[in-house]
């Protein structure tokens, strides 16, 4: 008699389970043997090679088409013992369009749970099942099984029904703020936009888990958390907190920082603003000067005329680029010094500045260091910008 109670660890009474098994004749005893090992938690590698070389996983999968559900039910209860097998999860995929739903679900649940060898699609399918209830399951699966467009696929699915958006919420607090970078990253400009429209909508607190990671100890979990909070672009509680991060030792979480109350519009934070201009470190005060231009402030010429004469080659070229734009025309004779200055980065800044506002005035003196300048990096620059301009350039 074989010993079904308990778990067989031991491999020689493995051993001598399959030596007993394949001494039964009649195969509706070895069966019923077979499934009552099964339901006993006693599936091994060596019972599982046994079934399908006495066809009995083919028995299964041919019982998963009978007419009875209970029948089709048993057998993919089974069969979920058999999932390293190729033609076992390809039965159990036709059962997601079983007429019984629970049979669908337990397809689900089967499925979401293989290590190996599975594809998204049949799961992305059931999510448009004619029942809530397995398109919630569906759901939990794809979250399970880490479903690379996880986000887009859970907003859709909030847009269903009131139980499904409530789900899809949960699931949506539960990503990290540095998954959402990751996801954003890959979007055009126009799903980004949709996708923070509706993060803005569903009101998860993800800039606050990121403002409580710019207090941490290790700066590079604050320059990981300043990164992301820009990519986002989910507007910000602009309070003395935040505004004490612009002052953060390090340079790079201060000016990735500084970007991000542009982002968010913010004119409270103009005081912060104005003393990043002021800051050591010439990427803060680039991109302070970026920022500053989107928040249209009447005294914008008074504070940012002394940049127009900078050392460093991007915060000039930021400036004359703003102050251009909005018509001060001092910053015009700014951008005649940078084009003929003797630093090679400097002239590189002047004419993608004059791409950036398509200066055409000066579309002569550029068609000149095309051909003169003793870079060839600012040569080739200058070609480019001419066709930025809309100038033939004859070869």
């Amino acid at each position: 008699m074989i010993p079904f109670a308990g778990s067989f660890k031991n491999k020689d009474i493995q051993q001598l389970v399959i030596e007993l098994l394949n001494s039964l004749a009649d195969q509706n005893n070895l069966r019923m043997m077979v499934e009552t090992l099964i339901e006993r938690g006693n599936c091994t590698l060596e019972l599982k090679v046994f079934c399908r070389l006495k066809g009995i996983n083919k028995a299964l999968i041919r019982e998963l088409e009978a007419l009875r559900s209970d029948v089709r039910w048993k057998a993919l209860c089974y069969l979920e013992n058999f999932t390293g097998d190729e033609q076992v999860i390809k039965a159990i995929y036709k059962r997601l369009k079983d007429p019984e739903k629970r049979i669908r679900q337990r397809a689900l649940l089967v499925l979401g749970n293989l290590e190996e060898g599975y594809s998204h699609e049949p799961l992305l399918q059931a999510l448009d099942d004619s029942d809530e209830d397995v398109q919630i399951c569906a759901l939990r699966m794809l979250v399970r099984r880490n479903y690379p467009d996880i986000v887009s696929m859970l907003i859709k699915m909030s847009a269903k029904s009131k139980t499904l958006k409530a789900i899809a919420l949960s699931e949506l607090a539960q990503i990290s703020p540095h998954d959402y970078t990751n996801v954003i990253k890959r979007m055009s400009p126009a799903q980004q936009r949709e996708l923070r429209a509706k993060l803005e909508e569903f009101n998860l607190d993800i800039i606050t888990t990121l403002k409580e990671e710019l207090r941490d100890i290790d700066v590079n979990k604050r320059l990981k958390a300043a990164q992301a909070i820009k990519v986002i672009g989910l507007p910000v509680n602009i309070d003395d907190e935040y505004i004490s991060s612009l002052t953060d030792p390090d340079e790079r979480v201060r000016a990735t920082l500084v970007k991000t109350i542009g982002v968010a519009g913010n004119t409270m934070a103009m005081s912060a603003i104005l003393e990043s201009l002021l800051d050591p470190d010439r990427r803060v005060r680039a991109n302070a000067i970026e920022t500053y231009a989107e928040m249209k402030d009447s005294h914008i010429f008074k504070h940012l005329a002394s940049f127009l004469h900078d050392p460093d080659n991007r915060v000039r070229g930021n400036a004359v680029k703003v102050l251009m734009e909005m018509g001060y025309e001092p910053a015009f004779a700014a951008l005649l010094d940078m084009l003929k200055s003797d630093q090679e980065l400097m002239r590189l800044s002047a004419l993608w500045v004059i791409e950036e506002i398509k200066e055409v005035r000066v579309k002569d003196l550029v068609a000149k260091i095309s051909l003169l300048d003793h870079s060839s990096t600012v040569r080739e620059r200058a070609l480019k910008t001419l066709e930025v301009l809309g100038v033939t350039v004859r070869k």
